[in-house]
């Protein structure tokens, strides 16, 4: 399989931009401490508007059958004070009561070396992962010209495992601790 980009949900902007770095490393299943391993991608960018973002790698990412791989997003919002630029899955009965998360899905931290797993939130918070889906096909083709793209890997033998992490600024840490 090939991993061809993320796609991120932002919103509350705070009235600013939002710079973001997506880093992945294939082969861990736990959180790397963001500057202790070396990354096999990375890519940077600004988001200004609320939205969903498509961010594409420079160049695909192969990742082998049952390989596991880790997707780091780092956001440093214009203004720290009142933006949480990333969505987080909610429960809410009626609307939106089928969200889960599993241990060693999400994780959220404030420095990039000690990692929270979000699981830990849901009981308290009804928090299930965060927005962050890996875009993975399972032989690489240029996308065609105008955007747009698709395709996914065979859901046949044993797939690959990919982790949502998430670095906040300290901002997130506060909203963690209410």
């Amino acid at each position: 399989c090939y991993l061809e980009g993320v796609v991120l949900s932002l919103y509350d902007l705070g009235g600013g931009y939002v710079d973001y770095t997506v880093r992945v490393y294939v082969g861990y299943s736990t959180p790397p401490n963001v500057g202790s391993a070396a990354p096999d991608a990375v890519k940077t960018g600004r988001a200004e508007y609320t939205g969903y973002y498509t961010v594409r790698l420079n160049s695909p990412l192969y990742i082998g059958r049952g390989e596991s791989f880790a997707v780091v997003i780092e956001l440093r919002p214009q203004n720290p004070s009142n933006a949480y630029p990333l969505g987080i899955e909610l429960r809410i009965p009626g609307v939106s009561s089928n969200v889960t998360i599993s241990p060693g899905e999400s994780f959220i931290s404030s420095n990039g070396a000690d990692w929270e797993d979000l699981y830990n939130y849901f009981l308290i918070n009804n928090w299930g992962n965060v927005s962050l889906k890996a875009i993975v096909t399972s032989s690489y083709s240029p996308p065609p010209s105008g955007g747009g793209g698709g395709g996914g890997c065979s859901a046949s033998g044993a797939g690959s495992l990919g982790l949502a992490l998430l670095l906040l600024a300290p901002a997130v840490l506060a909203l963690r601790r209410r």
